[in-house]
């Protein structure tokens, strides 16, 4: 028995806890955030459900953002993570809304241009969005919507385009970043996961950096 259970550890190469991170990088954990059973029936569950105690996680991990890049007047981060489906979408909704919560103004802005998801999340209109901005079809100030009471804006993806990498890495896409950098205190930008597509990779050097998000029991060590 106790054979087969040191074979199973050795065997045993996903993420379990936050020390097996911590193991790996010597890069920062900025937060813990719990599993949420209910996250694709309630993915906001910062606006939904401010008491519950995953919102207290999210307060935290803002709490510790904001020691980041402390000498930037704006605070630009990638959300992002090795794979699918680990949560960095809801986790990128979540912080926007907690940021807004202690009364910064935040963009939330979905650089996810393969597969959009944050618009049709927040039941807002996505049909012409940051694509849009960055092909010269639209101004800045007319993709970008108030989302709830507080000063949080939503810039969705808008349509999809052929050539998402070539984008997000144009001078347009450097632009606009300025101008969201001029405009907001916190920048939250989701995008594809890193091991798929280039995208975030692009992103996160005109940027503070990239949180990366590793799903528990889901996420491999070498794909992390």
């Amino acid at each position: 028995g106790g054979a087969l259970a040191l074979l199973r550890s050795i065997l045993d190469t996903k993420i379990r806890s936050k020390s097996d991170i911590e193991a790996l990088t010597e890069l920062p954990v900025v937060g813990t955030v719990g599993k949420d059973s209910d996250s694709q029936k309630r993915p906001l569950v910062a606006l939904k459900d401010p008491r519950n105690p995953l919102v207290e996680s999210f307060r935290s991990l803002r709490t510790n953002l904001s020691y980041l890049n402390v000498e930037d007047e704006a605070k630009t981060f990638v959300i992002t993570s090795a794979g699918p489906n680990e949560g960095k979408t809801t986790t990128a909704m979540n912080l926007a809304v907690v940021m807004a919560d202690s009364g910064a103004r935040v963009a939330l802005v979905d650089a996810d241009l393969r597969k959009p998801s944050i618009a049709k999340a927040l039941g807002i209109e996505g049909g012409v969005g940051l694509s849009d901005l960055l092909a010269g079809k639209v101004a800045l100030q007319d993709v970008l919507q108030q989302f709830g009471r507080q000063q949080l804006f939503v810039l969705p993806a808008g349509r999809i385009p052929p050539n998402p990498s070539e984008l997000l890495g144009s001078k347009a896409m450097g632009k606009a970043l300025d101008m969201l950098g001029e405009l907001f205190d916190y920048v939250i930008i989701d995008t594809p996961p890193v091991l798929a597509v280039t995208d975030a990779a692009i992103l996160s050097k005109r940027t503070g950096g990239a949180i990366m998000i590793a799903a528990a029991a889901k996420v491999r060590k070498q794909e992390l």
